[in-house]
């Protein structure tokens, strides 16, 4: 093989997996640290899964575009709504506990 046709396949490689990056967004944000995340596809029900670090930053990448649920695993259970862009990387707050009333 030559380095002509080694080089144009390397460059279709490369353009595939950036046009493929291209098409899936992520979704960035803080729990506690080591805290398990868990990120649903509203529409189709995929499931993702991540652990926060040590210091609390997850980060789940090439989600299909659309809208997601953020579910927390830590005590009470947590969620919220992420919307995931193509191309773009969608920051989530953890929601305040909520406080039970009597």
């Amino acid at each position: 093989m030559t380095l002509r046709k080694i080089s144009s396949l390397l460059c279709f490689a490369l353009a595939a997996q950036t046009a493929s990056a291209a098409e899936t967004g992520r979704i960035e944000g803080q729990a506690k640290p080591r805290e398990q995340i868990v990120i649903i596809n509203d529409k189709t029900g995929a499931i993702s899964g991540v652990v926060a670090d040590g210091e609390g930053h997850f980060e789940a990448a090439k989600l299909v575009p659309g809208q997601y649920q953020v579910v927390y695993q830590g005590l009470p259970r947590r969620s919220s709504g992420a919307p995931v862009i193509a191309g773009r990387t969608t920051l989530v707050k953890q929601q305040a506990e909520a406080q039970a009333s009597h």
